[in-house]
C-alpha cells in the first residue's frame, strides 16, 4: 500500500539564511510526493527561486506594522542589527494569521523555526504535529545548552568571556568554543533586559515540538547528536546536509547573469547594486577594477560552484559551511565554532579539495 502523503506547513524566520534551508527541505519533501505550504511575507516569497515543484504552494501573509520598523522591511537583510527586535515583534504578531491558516487547512505537520516559540502549542491545540528544524549545527546546539537551562536563563553566559571555554554540559572531548572577538557584539549571547531572548525562544521551541530535525548527519556530528538526544528527551533526527541543488536555480535571474559575466571576464564591474550604509565611505572607489562589490543577497551556491573560484572568505555560518563542503571546498577555517568543527572533521577524514579560509 502506498505510504500516506502528508500536507506540511513550513514557517521560517524572516531571514534568507533561514528561508533558503527551509526551502531545500520543502523541495526534498515535495519530491517525495508530499504537499507543502510555505508561509512567509510577500517580499520574501517573491525573492525565492521561481522553478519550484508544483506541490509547493506559497502562502502569503501580510507582515503586521510595528512602530519603529520601516514599512518596506520584511527581512533581516533590509535592517541593521539593532532593529531586529522590531522584526521579531512583527513576526510574533503573525501568530493569529498562522493559526487561522492551520484551522482552515488539512495540514498534518508544521515545521517551525527558532523564533516561532508559540507555534508548537498552537499546533497541538489543533491536532497538528510540529517539528523544529534547526539550521544550526548539532555542535552549536550542544554548546548552547539544554532547553531547560535556556528557558530559565542558566545557560546564558554572564560575560562574553564565558563563551570562550567549553561549557560544563558538553561531556564529550572537544576544544570547539568561541573566540572573544566573535561574541563581543552578540548581545543575545549574554544577559540582557530582553523579555524573550533568542536562547529562550530556542528552548521553548524545542520543549514544545514533537521532534527535532537538524541539518546534519551522524558521520559528521555523531557525538553532539548523541548528547542532544539526552538533552531534548524527544526524537532528534539528522536529516542530512541537504546540499542545495544549484542547477537552474536562478534561471532567468538577472543577478546571477551579471555575476557570472563578471567571473567570465575577470574584470572589475563598475555597475553598482545600490547604496549601503554597511560599506565604508570610499570603499568601492578604492577597490574599483579589482573586484565586484555586490550589495544584498547573492546566489552564493552558484558562485561557489563556478570554476573560477579558488577560495572562500566566509563567516562560517552553518549553511555556508555546507555549501562549501558540497562544492569540494574543504574548510580549514580558524574562526567560529562551525568553521573549526568542519575543519576538524575534514582534516580527520583527509578530504582533498580547495581550502576555505575564514
Amino acid at each position: 500500500m502506498e505510504k500516506e502523503k502528508l500536507h506540511v506547513a513550513m514557517f521560517p524566520w524572516l531571514a534568507y539564511g533561514h528561508l533558503m534551508p527551509f526551502l531545500e527541505v520543502a523541495t526534498f519533501l515535495a519530491r517525495k510526493g508530499h504537499r507543502i505550504s510555505f508561509i512567509s511575507t510577500l517580499k520574501n516569497l517573491q525573492n525565492l527561486p521561481q522553478n519550484l515543484p508544483p506541490s509547493i504552494t506559497l502562502v502569503e501573509l501580510p507582515l503586521p506594522r510595528v512602530h519603529g520598523l520601516p514599512d518596506s522591511a520584511e527581512s533581516t537583510s533590509e535592517l541593521p542589527h539593532n532593529m531586529f527586535p522590531y522584526l521579531k515583534k512583527a513576526y510574533d504578531m503573525l501568530e493569529p494569521a498562522v493559526a487561522e491558516f492551520l484551522v482552515n487547512s488539512d495540514v498534518n505537520w508544521v515545521i517551525q523555526d527558532v523564533m516561532s516559540f508559540w507555534l508548537p502549542q498552537k499546533a497541538r491545540q489543533l491536532g497538528v504535529k510540529s517539528a523544529f528544524f534547526s539550521i544550526f549545527s548539532a555542535t552549536s546546539l550542544a554548546f548552547i545548552g539544554p532547553p531547560s537551562l535556556l528557558i530559565d536563563g542558566q545557560a546564558r553566559a554572564k560575560t562574553a568571556e564565558d563563551l570562550t571555554v567549553v561549557p560544563q554540559w558538553v561531556t564529550y572531548p572537544t576544544k570547539v568554543a568561541f573566540r572573544l572577538h566573535e561574541v563581543m557584539n552578540e548581545e543575545d549571547f549574554v544577559d540582557s533586559n530582553s523579555n524573550m531572548s533568542v536562547f529562550e525562544r530556542l528552548g521553548r521551541s524545542i520543549q514544545g515540538c514533537d521532534i527535532v530535525a537538524i541539518r546534519t548527519c551522524s558521520e559528521f556530528e555523531a557525538k553532539p547528536l548523541s548528547l542532544l538526544k539526552k538533552f531534548y528527551t524527544r526524537p532528534v533526527v539528522p536529516v542530512g546536509l541537504l546540499p542545495p541543488q544549484n542547477k537552474s536555480r536562478h534561471e532567468g535571474d538577472g543577478r546571477w547573469g551579471e555575476l557570472k559575466q563578471w567571473f567570465a571576464l575577470r574584470l572589475g564591474d563598475s555597475r553598482k547594486a545600490g547604496p549601503s550604509s554597511s560599506i565604508p565611505s570610499g570603499f568601492e572607489s578604492r577597490v574599483s577594477g579589482r573586484g565586484l562589490v555586490w550589495v544584498g543577497w547573492v546566489p552564493q551556491l552558484d558562485i561557489l560552484a563556478h570554476p573560477s573560484i579558488g577560495g572562500f572568505l566566509t563567516h562560517c555560518g552553518w549553511s555556508s559551511v555546507i555549501e562549501a563542503l558540497g562544492q569540494g571546498l574543504r574548510p580549514r577555517a580558524d574562526g567560529k565554532a562551525n568553521g573549526r568543527e568542519a575543519g576538524r572533521v575534514g582534516s580527520a577524514k583527509g578530504r582533498p579539495g580547495r581550502v576555505v579560509h575564514e
